[in-house]
């Protein structure tokens, strides 16, 4: 009967052990593979945080930016009523002043006449045409006036420096 053979204890390689370089080798470049991949992972890592961070800074500006446009609509807005009611307001005071420039077409305005305690605005035209104009005074007499008065009111210190101007309206003929 033969002899049972002792079993050998199994052994085992390890990276120190230089019984199987082909295990060491793989080992190594096993460690070397997981090692370049962990540094892709890390480089990875940063750009998604240089991103994230991008994005955070991306996404305040853009609020900033629309907060300023509702800003600028709100103004726009105020401007645009603003203009519409000075257009309202510019073709009132353009009618009013056709209306007065037609009104005004009969109208002469006499200046730098003083005067009189008992003004009589009428009188004092007639006067004026008569002395300073030299028109004869039949012609004078003639004349008729739709309307005179005074423009201001009145002045109880009578302002011999500076007297009120006549508006004469007169009638056509």
């Amino acid at each position: 009967m033969p002899q049972p053979q002792k079993k050998q204890p199994r052994q085992e390689y390890s990276a120190e052990s230089e019984e199987d370089p082909t295990m060491t080798t793989i080992e190594v470049g096993l460690l070397e593979s997981i090692n370049n991949k962990l540094a892709i992972l890390e480089i990875l890592h940063q750009d998604i945080n240089d991103l994230k961070s991008s994005l955070e800074f991306s996404q305040s500006q853009i609020e900033s930016l629309q907060k300023e446009n509702n800003e600028m609509h709100t103004k726009i807005s105020e401007l645009t009523k603003t203009i519409n009611s000075l257009k309202t307001e510019n073709k009132l005071l353009k009618e009013a002043i056709l209306d007065i420039q037609c009104r005004m077409r009969d109208n002469l305005f006499f200046s730098g006449i003083p005067e009189q305690t008992q003004d009589n605005p009428e009188q004092a035209i007639k006067d004026f045409m008569h002395s300073t104009l030299k028109l004869p005074k039949e012609t004078v007499n003639n004349i008729t006036f739709h309307r005179v008065h005074r423009l201001g009111s009145n002045n109880k210190n009578l302002d011999t420096k500076h007297p009120r101007p006549i508006v004469a309206e007169f009638v056509e003929t």
